[in-house]
């Protein structure tokens, strides 16, 4: 749990580690995935190519 930018990366430290595939999983399973693909994972994907 917390904001998009400690999720990103945290993700991110995961991958940097050579982990390439992540189970990510909230409270409300529609809503989280909604959220995760408007915030978490636009961010996460323009770090990693950063």
């Amino acid at each position: 749990m917390g904001t998009a930018d400690q999720v990103s990366d945290a993700l991110l430290d995961y991958y940097q580690l050579g982990i390439d595939s992540m189970l990510i999983r909230g409270f409300d399973p529609l809503n989280d995935a909604v959220e995760y693909g408007r915030e978490l994972l636009p961010l996460t994907r323009g770090r990693r190519s950063a």
